[in-house]
């Protein structure tokens, strides 16, 4: 018996190019509007950014099937 081995991406290129982590990168921003987690505001002069980046993980059941694809936008 062989098994479908799903991989993480490691850019968010690489991540854009499969429909699974494009939906879960929607259900993820689309998370952060709807609960108003962050607010944009503008670059004040002098001040530092802070930097974002996706990171991604296969959640798996018990049987080790794919349970979710989850994406995560961090600061």
């Amino acid at each position: 018996m062989s098994k479908c081995v799903v991989t993480e991406p490691s850019s968010f290129e690489e991540a854009m190019e499969d429909p699974a982590w494009v939906d879960a990168m929607v259900e993820e921003y689309d998370s952060i509007v709807r609960n108003s987690a962050w607010e944009i505001v503008p670059r004040l002069e002098g001040k530092s950014v802070v930097g974002l980046i996706w990171i991604y993980k296969v959640k798996k059941a018990a049987n080790e099937s794919v349970e979710k694809y989850k994406a995560r936008f961090v600061a």
